[in-house]
């Protein structure tokens, strides 16, 4: 699998260093843009058209974020920003899943909630070791805090809240083992997307149509 993100400490002192002369480059096949820290690419910040050119100086300022960014995750990288876009790299999150959280403003809007990042703080510190490893007769440091139900599965902001904010739902892993655990919740996303799609339907039936037994 081809990189995803590649910084400018990275990039910058490799053979790929190159891309800062035409703005991006082509890696096995995987077309790669420059972008500053709000996913703009070099490209448009150097094209007296484009909306975001860059009259006068640097077109991404020295100290400024230069990441080289796959082209079909910028929109993602500009959607969610920077460090989320990262985070989600960093998790093992593919293309498909990180596209249809970028849609969810309700979702993006609760992970940067006060209430969940300390909730979040307060997972790691009551479960230091990974949750998983132990389990499995390990030892390694919890990173991470992984939703046991997904958020997005929740039906209305009511039991999105509730799955968002419940201590009950939350499990703390390390890097590896929040990557294997959203990758075998992977392998089942095909099933549990059809067992949303009939709850939803059931709920709006029974909104507005009520049970059904009343003939």
């Amino acid at each position: 699998m081809s990189a995803v993100i590649m910084t400018e400490e990275y990039w910058a002192n490799s053979h790929l260093s190159i891309a800062r002369y035409y703005g991006g480059i082509k890696v096995n096949g995987d077309e790669y843009k420059i972008v500053n820290n709000e996913g703009i690419t070099l490209e448009e910040l150097s094209n007296p058209r484009s909306k975001h050119y860059v009259k006068s100086g640097m077109a991404i300022q020295p100290g400024e974020p230069a990441d080289l960014v796959r082209n079909d995750w910028i929109p993602i990288y500009r959607k969610l920003g920077r460090n989320k876009t990262i985070e989600l790299v960093k998790n093992g999150i593919d293309l498909k899943e990180a596209k249809r959280m970028a849609k969810d403003k309700e979702y993006n809007r609760l992970i940067h909630t006060a209430r969940w990042l300390r909730l979040r703080r307060e997972t790691l510190t009551r479960h230091p070791l990974c949750q998983r490893c132990e389990a499995e007769g390990r030892v390694t440091p919890a990173t991470e805090v992984h939703h046991i139900r997904p958020v997005e599965e929740a039906i209305g902001q009511a039991e999105r809240a509730r799955l968002m904010y419940d201590p009950h739902n939350l499990r703390a892993l390390c890097h590896d083992c929040h990557v294997r655990t959203h990758t075998e919740m992977g392998r089942c996303g095909r099933e549990a997307t059809r067992k949303r799609n009939e709850r939803q339907v059931r709920d709006v039936v029974s909104r507005f149509f009520g049970d059904g037994d009343g003939g």
